[in-house]
C-alpha cells in the first residue's frame, strides 16, 4: 500500500533543547545483556554498541546510546550536527522548536481568591458570550458566601461586569462547580451541584443571578460523596447545547445525563455501568476526544491509570478509543482535563502529575502520549489543593486551548501554559523516520527493548564551528578531524553534518542548498541555506534539505537508484529536486506538507507514451510536479488525471512529453556550452535537451555538465527509498500497477454526481421591481450560510440608490433566505469573520455625504447590527476583507489607503498608505498578508500592479509592488491560494489589452503566466481543493486551471459581478448578478470543458 500519511507524530522522541541530544520518552531499555551475536535489527550498529553505547578505548562513553533511546531491535541512524555561528549565535539554524509547556508570557492571573479555601474550584468557559470564543476563568469561592469570581487571563485581573455575588457553593464541602452552555444560546452558564439535596443550580455571570428557567431540581448527586459532575454536548446537538453529566459511585458507576432546560434526565442518554465506582479517586471528564463533533464521557481509573471513553448515546465504550495506561494512578492528587490544544477539532486528554508538576498529553484515538505536547514542569505539585483546567483563554482564531494551573501555594495565582510545540525541521525529519514503512524486528530477544516499526533517528546537536561566509568543502575533513568538533570514536556509526551558510571551492559562492558523499567514508554531509529565506531557509527547506543530504549518505540518489535522472513525477521523495525544498503535499484534508522519502515504487512512466487519464498512481494522495510540452512547470494531484502536455485538458491517451525536463547537457562554470550536440537531441536556451525520441544522445565535453546520462530520459522508474536505505537490510522493491478511469468517464460521473447532490440554481434575493436594477455586488459564505448584498437602483440612473440596501442571509444547502439585515446605501462588499462571529458590509456613501463610506458590523449569530462605522474615504471605497488571526478589518480606498478597523473595539486604526489604486483584496492568514489589486489609469504615472502589506497587528510591512502589465490591464480583484502557493489577479482589460488572469507564485510574488480571457474579469475566487480559479465575467464564469494555466472550462451565467467558491468538499461556486438581483449556484463541473 502507498504511504499517504506523509507526516505523522514524532513518536517516542523528546527534546532537551538546542545543543542537547534527543532521547526516547521511555528511556533506555534497561541493563540488558547482549543475548545475540551481531546486529539483530540489521542497522549496521552492533547490538553490543546499541545496548552499551559507543566507547573509547579506555571504556569511557563517547555516545551513550541507551540513554538516547537506541534499541538493538529497532533500526537506528545516528547524526551529529555542528553549525556555524558567530559569537552571539545570531546565525544559528533553528533546528528544533522550543521545549514544550513554557508558561505563556502574556496570559495568567497573578492573584485570585483560589487559595482562600481548600474547597474552592476553578473552571473555564465563555461566560460573557464573547464572539471570538475567548473563555474566562471561573472561580467558585467557598470562603466568601459561594461567590463566583470571573477572571480574564489576558488582562490578568477580574473580568468587569461578570460574576455572581452569592451562590450555594459554600453550603457543603462536597458541592461542585462546572461551566457550559446548557441552553444553547452561545454563552456558557455556571453550574452548581448541591450535595445536600442533589439540586443543580444554573447561574448567569452576566446578570449575576440564577439563569431563568434553567436547572435540575433533583439528581443523584447527593447519593454518594464521591459523585462528580461535568458539562458537555454529549448528544452532538447542532446548536451546541450542552448537557449536565453526573457520575454516580452509588449505582455501579452509572452516568446520568440531565437537561437543564427540561429540569430532568435527558432521554436516551447515559451509561448504565462504568468503572467510576471502582475507586474513590477515579475522575470524570467530558470532551470530544475523537473529533466527531460530539463530546465523550471519560473515566480515569486510579487503580491502573487507564482512561475509558464512553458514548452517552450508545451507552457503551467508544470503539477503538481510550488510553490503556497513564500516570493518573501514580498519586491521589493527579487530575485529568480535556481541551483542543492544537486546534484540530479533537480534544486531547491532559493528566497533571503531583510528582514534579508535569502535565502529560494523550491522544485517545491512538491511546498514546502526544510527543509534541505536554508541560515538563508546573507548580501543580506545590499544593494538594491545586487544580488543572483547559480552555481557550486568549480567544485565538484557531480555538486552541491552553492548560491552566490554579496554585493555592502562590497567592491563588493562575498559570497558563501553551501545551503544544510546533515541530522544528529536525523533528519533522525524525517523525518521517519514526513512521517509515520499515517493519519491526519479528522476534526481539531483548525483553523490554523498543521493537517498534520505523527507524529511530537520533540527532546530537554538538556545538559550533567558526563563522565563514563561504565554506570550502575541502576543509570538511579537517573540521571533522578536530576532536573538539567530532569524537573519532563515534566513527563509523555516526554521520557528521555541518550546517554552513554557503559553500564553494576557492571561496566562490555556490548558493547551493547542500552537499553530500564528498568525504572519504561517504556518510557525512552539509546543509547550506544561507542564500535562502531568512538567511537559513524556511522550516520545510531546512527539513527537506537535511533529509535530502542525509539520504545521499544512505545510498539514495536524485532519481532513487539513478544518480542522473532527476525531476521524475513518479518519484515522490525529498531526494527529487522537485520536492526537496517544498516538501510533499497531500491532496486530502488540510493539504498538510511535510518531508518524506518514497515509500513505494510507483509505476514506470514512458515519456514517449504518456496516458493523461492514468496520471501517476491512483492510490497516491500527493501532489506531483512535471514540465509540460512547452517546458512550463506544472503541479497536479498524482492520483488524478494529469494534463502532461499542458493543452488544458488531461484527456490525451498517448502523448510524448519530456516531463522531467529532458535536459541532457548544461554549460559548466564558464557559462559556455562546449559540447557537440547529437543530431537526435535539440538545443533550448543554451541547453541540450532530448529530441523527439526523448532519449539523451549527447555527451558533455569541456567543463559542461552531463545532467542526464546518455541513453536515459524516456523511461522514468519509480523507486522505493525506504526499502533501499544503505544499512544492512536491502529488501526487494514492490510495485503496484495503476488502474484509473478515463477523463471522459470521470467527467460524466462528476457532472451526474454534482447535479444529483445540488443542481444548478438561481434565486431572487428580493422582489423584482419594474424600472429598477438590483446589483448583487458582494457574496461571502461560512460553513452553513451564504451572505449576499442587495440594493435597488433605477435603470434610468444607475449607480444611484434612494434607499438603503440589505444583506440577505441564505441557507447554503437549500438557498432559502434566513434573514434580511438592513445595511447602508449601495452595499458593495461583504466579509465574514467566523472566528469572531462578525459580518462586515461595506456600503457606499449616503445621499449628501459623498466623502464618507459606512461599514456595517453585524453579529453573525443573531444577525443583528452591532454598529455602523463611518469612514472618511473622500470617494467610494471598493472592498472589505478581514483577517481572523489578528481581528483586523481592511477597507480599500482607490485614492491610496487601506482603512484599518480593530474588530474587537470596532474603532478605526491608523490607515495604511499603499499608494493610489487599491481595489479588490484578499488575505493570506498564514502570513498575515493582505494582497491588493492596484489600478489607477488616470494617475501620474498610471498604476497597474499587485500590492501587498503584512500586518500582524503590531508591525506593518509594505512590500514592493509587482507590475502586472500595461495600463489597460486594470487589475480589479485578487484571490490567494496558500495551499498551492498561488496568487491570481482578475484583470478587466481595456483598449488593445486583453482581459486576463495573472497567475503568480505566492511565496515569491513572481508572475508565472498571464492567461487571456474572452471578456472582462470583474471578480475572482479560488478553490484550493479543485485547483482552479473562477473568474466572474460578462455572461459567464471562466475557469482557469492551476495545472494548465489556461481557461479549462466556461460556465454560462447571466451577469456575474461577485463570486465565491465552496468551503472544504463543497464543489460549488456562488455568483451575484450585477443587474437582476439573482444569486446563482453552479457546480464546478457545469458548463463545457475547453
Amino acid at each position: 500500500m502507498p504511504r499517504n500519511k506523509i507526516v505523522a507524530l514524532l513518536t517516542a522522541l523528546v527534546l532537551a533543547g538546542l545543543g542537547q541530544p534527543m532521547a526516547t520518552a521511555a528511556g533506555p531499555p534497561g541493563a540488558l545483556s547482549v543475548l545475540a551475536d551481531g546486529d539483530v535489527d540489521e542497522d549496521g550498529i552492533p547490538d553490543e554498541v546499541e545496548l552499551n553505547g559507543i566507547k573509547h578505548a579506555d571504556g569511557s562513553l563517547a555516545m551513550d546510546l541507551p540513554k538516547l533511546g537506541a534499541s538493538p531491535c529497532r533500526k537506528t541512524i545516528l547524526v551529529e550536527i555542528d553549525y556555524m555561528a558567530d559569537s552571539t549565535h545570531d546565525h544559528r539554524p533553528d533546528l528544533f522548536s522550543g521545549p514544550t509547556g513554557l508558561p505563556h508570557p502574556d496570559l495568567g492571573v497573578n492573584d485570585t481568591r483560589f487559595e482562600d479555601n481548600g474547597h474552592n474550584h476553578i473552571a473555564v468557559g465563555n461566560v460573557d458570550g464573547d464572539a471570538a470564543g475567548k473563555q474566562e476563568i471561573v472561580l467558585a469561592d467557598a470562603s466568601e458566601g459561594g461567590r463566583i469570581h470571573v477572571y480574564d487571563a489576558t488582562t490578568h485581573t477580574t473580568a468587569p461586569g461578570l460574576g455572581v455575588a452569592d451562590s450555594t457553593f459554600e453550603d457543603d464541602g462536597r458541592n461542585q462547580m462546572a461551566v457550559g452552555d446548557v441552553n444553547g444560546d452561545g454563552r456558557d452558564e455556571i453550574v452548581i451541584a448541591n450535595a445536600d439535596t442533589g439540586r443543580i443550580d444554573v447561574l448567569d455571570a452576566v446578570s449575576h443571578a440564577p439563569a431563568p428557567g434553567l436547572g435540575v431540581g433533583d439528581t443523584r448527586f447527593d447519593d454518594d460523596e464521591h459523585n462528580q459532575i461535568a458539562v458537555g454536548n454529549v448528544d452532538g446537538d447542532a446548536a451546541g447545547k450542552q448537557e449536565i453529566v453526573l457520575a454516580d459511585a452509588s449505582e455501579g458507576g452509572r452516568i446520568h445525563v440531565y437537561d437543564a432546560t427540561t429540569h430532568t434526565t435527558a432521554p436516551g442518554l447515559g451509561v448504565r455501568d462504568t468503572t467510576f465506582d471502582d475507586d474513590d479517586h477515579n475522575q470524570l471528564a467530558v470532551g470530544d476526544v475523537n473529533g466527531d463533533g460530539r463530546d465523550d464521557v471519560l473515566i480515569a481509573n486510579d487503580s491502573t491509570g487507564r482512561i475509558d471513553v464512553l458514548d452517552a448515546t450508545t451507552h457503551a465504550n467508544v470503539p477503538d478509543t481510550g488510553i490503556p495506561d497513564t500516570t493518573f494512578d501514580n498519586d491521589d492528587h493527579n487530575q485529568i482535563a480535556t481541551g483542543d490544544l492544537d486546534g484540530d477539532g479533537q480534544d486531547e486528554v491532559l493528566v497533571a502529575n503531583d510528582s514534579g508538576g508535569r502535565i502529560d498529553v494523550f491522544d485517545a484515538t491512538t491511546g498514546k502520549p502526544n510527543p509534541r505536547m505536554g508541560i515538563t514542569d508546573t507548580r501543580f505539585n506545590n499544593s494538594g489543593h491545586n487544580q488543572l483546567a483547559a480552555g481557550n483563554v486568549d480567544g485565538d482564531s484557531h480555538h486552541t486551548a491552553e492548560a491552566l494551573i490554579a496554585d493555592a501555594s502562590e497567592g491563588g495565582q493562575i498559570q497558563v501554559f501553551d501545551a503544544k510545540r510546533p515541530a522544528g525541521p529536525i523533528e519533522e525529519v525524525a517523525a518521517a523516520f519514526a513512521n517509515a514503512p520499515v517493519p519491526a524486528v519479528a522476534s526481539c530477544p531483548y525483553a523490554g527493548a523498543d521493537a517498534e516499526p520505523g527507524v529511530q533517528l537520533i540527532v546530537d546537536v554538538s556545538g559550533t564551528i567558526p563563522e565563514q561566509p563561504v565554506f570550502d568543502p575541502s576543509d570538511f575533513t579537517g573540521v571533522k578531524a578536530d576532536p573538539a568538533n567530532f569524537d573519532p570514536a563515534r566513527d563509523p556509526y555516526v554521520h557528521y553534518n555541518l550546517w554552513v551558510h554557503d559553500y564553494g571551492f576557492g571561496g566562490t559562492s555556490s548558493e547551493s542548498s547542500g552537499l553530500s558523499t564528498f568525504t572519504g567514508d561517504k556518510q557525512d554531509f552539509m546543509v547550506s541555506l544561507g542564500a535562502f529565506a531568512g538567511g537559513n531557509g524556511t522550516l520545510i527547506e531546512q527539513a527537506g534539505t537535511f533529509m535530502h543530504e542525509l539520504g545521499h549518505s544512505l545510498g539514495l540518489h536524485h532519481g532513487g537508484d539513478e544518480p542522473g535522472v532527476n525531476y521524475k513525477p513518479n518519484y515522490l521523495s525529498v531526494m527529487n529536486y522537485s520536492f526537496q525544498l517544498t516538501g510533499l503535499t497531500g491532496t486530502t484534508g488540510k493539504y498538510r506538507t511535510g518531508v518524506d522519502y518514497s515509500g513505494e515504487e510507483l509505476s514506470e512512466l514512458d515519456a514517449l507514451h504518456l496516458s493523461e487519464q492514468t496520471g501517476v498512481e491512483p492510490d497516491t494522495a500527493l501532489f506531483t510536479r512535471w514540465r509540460d510540452a512547452a517546458r512550463d512547470k506544472r503541479t497536479g494531484a498524482a492520483d488524478q488525471p494529469i494534463d502532461w502536455n499542458g493543452d488544458g485538458s488531461p484527456d490525451d491517451a498517448d502523448v510524448p512529453v519530456a516531463v522531467n525536463g529532458g535536459v541532457c547537457v548544461r554549460p559548466g562554470p564558464d557559462g559556455v556550452l562546449d559540447s557537440t550536440m547529437d543530431p537526435m537531441d535539440q538545443p533550448v536556451n543554451n541547453l541540450i535537451i532530448s529530441g523527439g525520441d526523448l532519449v539523451c544522445d549527447s555527451s558533455a565535453s569541456g567543463d559542461d555538465v552531463q545532467v542526464m546520462p546518455v541513453g536515459e530520459g524516456r523511461f522514468l522508474r519509480g523507486f522505493d527509498d525506504w526499502s533501499h536505505l544503505k544499512l544492512d537490510a536491502d529488501p526487494a522493491p514492490v510495485s503496484s500497477p495503476p488502474a484509473e478511469l478515463t477523463a471522459a468517464e470521470a467527467e460524466t460521473i462528476q457532472q451526474s454526481h454534482d447535479q444529483a447532490l445540488a443542481p444548478d440554481r438561481n434565486v431572487q434575493l428580493q422582489r423584482q421591481l419594474a424600472g429598477y436594477r438590483e446589483p448583487v455586488l458582494g457574496v461571502a459564505m461560512d460553513d452553513t450560510s451564504l451572505y449576499a448584498t442587495h440594493y435597488y437602483e433605477t435603470a434610468a440612473e444607475p449607480h444611484t440608490s434612494d434607499q438603503p440596501g440589505s444583506l440577505v442571509v441564505l441557507d447554503r444547502a437549500t438557498l432559502r433566505p434566513k434573514a434580511r439585515v438592513p445595511v447602508g446605501y449601495r452595499p458593495r462588499s461583504v466579509a465574514v469573520n467566523t472566528a469572531g462571529d462578525r459580518i462586515y458590509v461595506l456600503n457606499g456613501s449616503r445621499p449628501g455625504h459623498p466623502n464618507v463610506n459606512e461599514l456595517t458590523v453585524i453579529d453573525r449569530r443573531t444577525l443583528s447590527v452591532i454598529t455602523t462605522i463611518s469612514i472618511a474615504t473622500a470617494q467610494t471605497a471598493t472592498d472589505v476583507v478581514v483577517n481572523p488571526r489578528t481581528n483586523r478589518v481592511y477597507v480599500s480606498n482607490n485614492l491610496g489607503l487601506l482603512h484599518v478597523i480593530d474588530g474587537a473595539a470596532n474603532t478605526e486604526l491608523p490607515p495604511i498608505n499603499m499608494g493610489v489604486g487599491p481595489l479588490g483584496m484578499a488575505v493570506d492568514e498564514s502570513t498575515n498578508t493582505i494582497y491588493v489589486a492596484m489600478s489607477r489609469p488616470s494617475a501620474s504615472p498610471p498604476v497597474t500592479a499587485l500590492g501587498s502589506v503584512t500586518d500582524d497587528g503590531v508591525t506593518r510591512t509594505i512590500h514592493p509592488q509587482v507590475p502586472l502589465g500595461p495600463v489597460g490591464t486594470q487589475p480589479t480583484d485578487v484571490a490567494v491560494d496558500p495551499f498551492n502557493n498561488r496568487l491570481y489577479t482578475a484583470n478587466l482589460g481595456g483598449g488593445p489589452v486583453h482581459p486576463s488572469v495573472t497567475v503568480l507564485e505566492l511565496s515569491t510574488r513572481e508572475i508565472i503566466k498571464q492567461v487571456n480571457l474572452s471578456g472582462p474579469a470583474r471578480a475572482i475566487a479560488v478553490s484550493p481543493h479543485a485547483h482552479q480559479a473562477y473568474v466572474a465575467g460578462e455572461g459567464r464564469v471562466d475557469v482557469v486551471g492551476q495545472q494548465s494555466l489556461s481557461v479549462v472550462r466556461t460556465i454560462p451565467a447571466n451577469n456575474p459581478f461577485s463570486v465565491v467558491t465552496g468551503i472544504g468538499d463543497d464543489r460549488r461556486l456562488y455568483v451575484g448578478d450585477v443587474r437582476n438581483g439573482g444569486l446563482g449556484r453552479l457546480a464546478y463541473s457545469s458548463g463545457s470543458r475547453k
